[in-house]
């Protein structure tokens, strides 16, 4: 699935756990996501979180970069970060 993300919202939640936990800024989830045409992204249902959409892509050291968003109700492509990590294979 192509996807246009021309900016992401993070909260300070977000921020928190994914720097913490997955040692990962918002910076550089935003400069390997944000206005990119190389990303992928697919559908993803989970269980207790609903409808939310995965994207793949390449970090600045070149690890892939996973990151689940869902849209904002109220802007077009603009989205929320759930959470993000770095695939570990």
């Amino acid at each position: 699935m192509k996807i246009w993300i021309a900016q992401i919202e993070i909260s300070r939640a977000v921020e928190h756990k994914i720097r913490s936990k997955h040692n990962l800024t918002a910076h550089e989830i935003r400069a390997s996501i944000v206005a990119r045409s190389d990303i992928s992204a697919f559908m993803d249902i989970h269980p207790v979180h609903g409808q939310r959409i995965a994207v793949r892509a390449i970090a600045f050291d070149g690890k892939i970069l996973l990151a689940w968003l869902v849209p904002s109700p109220n802007q077009l492509d603009v989205y929320r970060l759930v959470t993000a990590r770095k695939d570990s294979r």
